[in-house]
């Protein structure tokens, strides 16, 4: 399943990271490179609310605070089935 829109482009690595997420509990941090690139892109599709910044040390650390009505129809939709 791959979902598209402007500027954004949902792929399988993307929900395997929205499951982590609908899974819980908030707030989960993320903090490894391709976790990051999906909490980008799921962020981008206005799916979650998340904040990315540096992480010490190396890399950056993305927390993610919440799904989104959007991001909960998604999850329901593509995830439960």
């Amino acid at each position: 399943m791959v979902l598209e829109g402007p500027g954004w482009l949902v792929t399988m690595p993307h929900y395997a990271v929205l499951r982590q997420v609908g899974q819980g509990p908030l707030p989960l941090t993320f903090r490894a490179a391709e976790d990051i690139e999906s909490i980008e892109v799921l962020k981008d599709a206005e799916w979650i609310k998340a904040s990315i910044a540096p992480c010490p040390g190396a890399g950056q650390e993305a927390i993610v605070t919440e799904i989104t009505p959007l991001g909960q129809w998604a999850f329901r939709h593509w995830l439960e089935e």
